[in-house]
């Protein structure tokens, strides 16, 4: 999951550069390449975002619905075990 978020956050990383370089000005010769380049690149990571939304998504639920023990007698010790092993993966 952490390789996931590592290369969103250099597509966000990379976008913000290609942002501020088409911003300044007396670089009109540059752009043209630069979006093209920074284009190609971009591709294949905007497929990973839709895979973050997911795994966020699969966070949210499993945290709100995790077992809420008010009184010891409302949770079980199973209950408890089965959802931690839902949360941590091995």
């Amino acid at each position: 999951m952490a390789l996931e978020w590592l290369v969103l956050g250099y597509a966000t990383d990379a976008k913000a550069i290609m942002v501020l370089l088409l911003a300044l000005p007396g670089l009109n010769g540059l752009r043209k390449g630069l979006i093209t380049v920074t284009r190609n690149l971009l591709k294949p990571f905007l497929s990973v975002i839709p895979f973050c939304l997911f795994l966020l998504m699969d966070i949210y639920w499993k945290y709100e619905t995790r077992p809420r023990c008010e009184s010891p007698e409302s949770c079980t010790l199973a209950e408890r075990l089965r959802h931690q092993k839902s949360i941590i993966k091995i």
